[in-house]
């Protein structure tokens, strides 16, 4: 029987704190049906659940479901600031300002060099295979 790859993402593990709001793991298990020792590995470790998990945890605490995919790997943001901006939380590196610093870099880049089309094309991509553009 093959093995489950483990995936473990600092990213998301931020994105799940934030979603939790305040809460602790207990309660946030009571409210979303997901075992304790699940939201435990992924608020600790970063641990990538199924998108049946993902979807079941942002419907539980109301929080942004677009937000924990695109943390988690199973989506992709229509706008590469999102994407940067999760990617720095997640990685604990870099200070606010370092931070706001680059995100202001690349929503300039984003500005400058990004046609409208390419931006639809990216806003209407909802799958996880790689898109050419």
């Amino acid at each position: 029987m093959p093995q489950a790859t483990l995936i473990l993402k600092p990213e998301f593990a931020e994105a799940v704190r934030e979603a939790l709001g305040g809460r602790s793991i207990s309660q946030a298990a009571y409210k979303t049906g997901i075992s304790y020792e699940w939201l435990r590995k992924m608020v600790q470790y970063g641990h990538v659940p199924s998108e049946a998990i993902v979807e079941k945890l942002a419907v539980g605490l109301s929080a942004d479901l677009q937000k924990l995919r695109i943390a988690a790997g199973y989506a992709m943001p229509a706008n590469p600031v999102i994407a940067v901006e999760i990617s720095l939380r997640g990685s604990g590196k870099l200070s606010e300002e370092g931070i706001a610093e680059v995100l202001r870099f690349t929503e300039e880049v984003w500005e400058r060099e990004v046609t409208q089309e390419r931006r639809t094309l990216l806003a209407n991509h909802n799958t996880t295979e790689p898109t050419i553009i």
